[in-house]
């Protein structure tokens, strides 16, 4: 995928026909979540692409399993339900994520718990220069918090339409 190309339907099967051209060649190839984040970045500018993006994140279950889905991939599927103006299923990745995360933070403090005091004195030890040395989740999150102001506001400008008619 080149920088600033027009992707367009032809593109897009073009580049799944070469991933999967590419993970055929060994049975021990598999991909990633960024494999599936990158192929649904062609499915942007497609017409339905929120059924596309559909289609090819449950091919990848089906084949590798549900952890091929991570939160980027959740994030750039409703990004385009939402586009395709798809509000409710887009809020049910929403949702899903949202469980997700909930499901972190309790295995999190769950894990605290076991590690005990030790953790805590680690923390006070660190470096506020190593306090950032993970800035990608945090980047995650707000990027999370933006589709959810869009999610949002697109829902709710579709509310107020239905109103005024």
């Amino acid at each position: 995928m080149a920088p600033r190309r027009k992707l367009n339907l032809t593109s897009h099967h073009s580049i799944k026909r070469t991933v999967f051209t590419f993970l055929g060649m060994h049975p021990t190839f598999q991909p990633s979540p960024t494999t599936l984040f990158f192929l649904l970045r062609s499915l942007r500018s497609t017409s339905k692409c929120g059924d596309r993006a559909g289609a090819l994140v449950g091919q990848f279950v089906a084949r590798w399993g549900s952890e091929i889905v991570d939160d980027r991939v959740r994030r750039r599927y409703a990004s385009l339900l939402i586009k395709q103006s798809k509000l409710r299923a887009a809020a049910t990745v929403d949702l899903a994520q949202q469980h997700v995360e909930a499901l972190r933070e309790e295995w999190r403090t769950e894990k605290e718990v076991r590690v005990g005091e030790r953790n805590a004195e680690r923390r006070r030890h660190l470096r506020w220069l190593d306090m950032g040395r993970t800035p990608r989740r945090n980047l995650e999150k707000w990027c999370w918090r933006l589709l959810r102001r869009r999610l949002w506001r697109t829902w709710n400008k579709g509310r107020s339409t239905l109103v005024d008619k």
